[in-house]
């Protein structure tokens, strides 16, 4: 597993879930777009980790 790439289809990971080097990381965002103008913003997804 030494050319584990950074980004994985849900196939890669269902037949790499045992594999004991692999490591899963949630970098969950939301974007936060006012309603009128103005830029939006990026606000983290922890809160809605279960």
């Amino acid at each position: 597993m030494n050319d584990i790439p950074l980004i994985v289809t849900t196939d890669w990971l269902a037949e790499h879930l045992n594999d004991a080097d692999l490591r899963i990381v949630d970098a969950t965002v939301f974007m936060k777009f006012p309603e009128v103008g103005g830029a939006p913003t990026v606000e983290s997804g922890k809160a809605s980790y279960s």
